[in-house]
């Protein structure tokens, strides 16, 4: 992006530098035309300073222009696409066709359902998602219009800066000599005072008036847009759902402990069984089982031995 912004500035220098040296080469065929009482006049000043605004004023106005279309951001009829997508091939194959896709609507459920498939969250959650998709999306397109507002109001300033610098070079010709000031360079320092505040307001007006314009056009389909995805979610998810995505270790961890884990009717049918079991049991087993040295409490009585 600076790379971009470095390469439009020095174009637009190298053009005023261009325009500027042939005009100065040739100072005797100078006249008083518009080219020459509007844009050599002015000076360095406006030469590398406000004609260059101007033309990145102009670029930023372009591109904002198609970046901003509603062909692009809010096609008709998309908000029923994703609506009939959801249908018919569900929540996991949505996103693959959402991928592909640079407008509002699908910007920013795609983004919400990839950030509730992180995170885990419920239906409100998913559409705070959407929400804060959509805010960060209209911040990504009025920082493009922000620059106009920047250099419309750096442009008046600059303009006044060439004003004052101008009225300081022709009062102090006024003071020179004792014969009076050459009034042809009298007239050049006026004529650059004028000039730039001249430049200064001509770049600042439009471009303060394209940062209007565009900033009411960003904000109006943001807000069109928040009302098509709150509705398109509103059919995509189901309401009561707590849960609708769960982080991917934790439904892997639920499937694990679903497999080792049984349910608590499956233990106490174990238990039972295992109690009946034991119960059908004579009392010496019992015994013996939990006590192998023990003896028998009814042993086989020996043979007695005559004498």
């Amino acid at each position: 992006m600076i790379k971009k912004w470095i390469y439009v500035f020095v174009f637009s220098v190298a053009v005023t530098n261009v325009f500027a040296a042939t005009d100065l080469t040739d100072l005797e065929e100078q006249s008083r035309t518009f080219y020459r009482q509007f844009f050599i006049a002015g000076g360095p000043i406006v030469w590398f300073i406000l004609l260059p605004m101007s033309v990145v004023a102009v670029y930023l106005a372009i591109d904002l222009l198609f970046s901003t279309r509603r062909k692009r951001l809010l096609p008709g009829g998309i908000a029923s696409d994703i609506a009939t997508d959801a249908v018919l091939h569900g929540r996991t194959l949505l996103l693959s066709k959402l991928a592909g896709r640079t407008d509002l609507i699908s910007w920013a459920i795609l983004r919400a359902i990839e950030q509730a498939r992180q995170m885990g969250g419920t239906a409100q959650s998913i559409r705070q998602f959407a929400a804060e998709a959509l805010q960060e999306r209209g911040m990504q397109l009025m920082r493009k219009a922000q620059w106009c507002q920047i250099i419309g109001s750096v442009a008046p300033m600059v303009g006044l800066f060439g004003t004052v610098y101008g009225m300081i070079r022709a009062f102090n010709l006024l003071g020179q000599g004792t014969e009076g000031p050459r009034y042809e360079l009298l007239a050049e320092a006026i004529s650059m005072a004028l000039v730039t505040t001249f430049w200064g307001l001509l770049v600042a007006i439009p471009a303060l008036f394209l940062y209007g314009f565009f900033q009411t056009r960003i904000e109006s389909l943001i807000s069109e847009a928040a009302m098509e995805t709150e509705a398109v979610l509103g059919h995509i998810l189901k309401e009561g759902t707590t849960i609708l995505f769960r982080r991917d270790a934790e439904s892997s961890g639920l499937k694990k402990t679903n497999q080792e884990e049984s349910s608590p009717q499956q233990k106490g049918t174990l238990i039972r069984r295992k109690h009946q079991h034991t119960s059908n049991q004579p009392v010496s087993e019992r015994a013996i089982k939990h006590n192998p040295n023990a003896q028998s409490p009814n042993p086989q009585a020996p043979t007695p031995v005559a004498e």
